[in-house]
């Protein structure tokens, strides 16, 4: 069934005697706000959470993964003079492609859907150097390995977003047809609709709720080789290296290590020096995040010690802190050993 959003959000007092609600915002148009374009890019480059949120909640991108902004109006070199509306990067190196079309935009309906896939057609071709600088990390050097950036560039494994304040649904059905066409490509394609809401009778302040309108994910699994010789005709298939099982529901411990048995034997290998960590230290429990690809998080006395993520070629990350800024380390192995980690 479709998520719905109501036209009125209602403001709420918990711990009132009467009327603990009341209507405080309405959805408007972009039109009517004076909600601009630019002003919605803006915004993704300020805090790309505004179109990752939703897709971390549909589970088409790890629940912890950082992404930066990396550019605005990005020229794609001689490709007819187009130019990505804005750019996200991720720790990983994965590439976010997101084109902003509001309602009142003539190209918003759809127009948009093919315009993001042939951003997604000419970037492969673009050379590192000819993209904005990578993004600064903590340390001031470069926020991922541009040579990571390079071969997820090459392979073309992006995020495609398309973003708005009012999406048509040919646009979300055009999408899934499309993307059908170029299943050799390891894209997925997120249509965010930002709803836009304002108090009655005020302007110049409302609120931008993002949510999934629409999500097509499109996974590389298998090659097939044709081999034609004068009197027959073989055919054989052959499973793409390092490709893990997709499942868009909860992952549990069966079903991660049941997908990524089927993955390339270095990723195999790590998981079950993990599984051997397990069974010799104690104090040691895995949980599983809801990354489209499955994610393994490794604890220690219930504090969070390391990240594994097999999907994109498989990649780790350690967690340093808790949500309350407290010393993972120091409280799953004590201060001194701790410090040393």
């Amino acid at each position: 069934m479709d998520r719905y959003l109501s036209p009125i959000l209602f403001s709420a007092d918990f711990k009132a005697d009467k009327r603990m609600t009341q209507r405080s915002y309405q959805l408007r148009t972009a039109k009517v706000v004076g909600f601009k374009e630019d002003w919605l890019q803006e915004a993704i480059a300020e805090d790309p959470e505004v179109v990752l949120g939703p897709c971390r909640e549909a589970g088409l991108i790890p629940p912890q993964e950082e992404w930066r902004f990396w550019g605005r109006e990005v020229g794609l070199g001689d490709a007819g003079g187009l130019s990505i509306d804005v750019l996200l990067l991720s720790e990983s190196g994965r590439i976010g492609i997101v084109e902003t079309k509001l309602a009142y935009n003539p190209q918003a309906r759809r127009e948009v859907v093919v315009q993001t896939l042939e951003y997604a057609i000419h970037l492969p071709s673009m050379a590192i150097g000819a993209l904005p600088a990578i993004p600064e990390g903590q340390d001031h050097k470069a926020f991922v390995d541009p040579e990571t950036v390079q071969s997820k560039l090459e392979a073309g494994d992006f995020l495609l977003i398309i973003a708005g304040d009012q999406l048509d649904p040919r646009a979300i059905k055009l999408s899934k047809e499309l993307l059908r066409r170029h299943m050799v490509h390891g894209w997925d394609l997120a249509l965010v609709e930002v709803a836009v809401f304002q108090e009655p009778g005020k302007s110049g302040r409302g609120l931008l709720v993002p949510h999934m309108s629409a999500a097509v994910a499109v996974e590389e699994r298998q090659v097939f080789h044709v081999q034609i010789d004068e009197n027959r005709t073989r055919v054989s298939v052959e499973r793409m290296p390092g490709a893990v099982s997709v499942n868009r529901g909860k992952w549990d411990e069966e079903s991660f290590f049941t997908a990524v048995a089927g993955a390339a034997p270095r990723l195999r290998g790590f998981v079950e020096e993990l599984k051997r960590f397990r069974e010799i230290y104690s104090g040691i429990t895995f949980e599983f995040g809801r990354a489209k690809d499955g994610s393994l998080i490794l604890k220690k006395n219930g504090s969070n010690i390391l990240e594994f993520y097999p999907g994109g070629g498989g990649y780790i990350r350690f967690r340093p802190n808790n949500e309350a800024g407290e010393d993972n380390f120091a409280n799953a192995f004590g201060e001194e050993m701790g410090k040393a980690y």
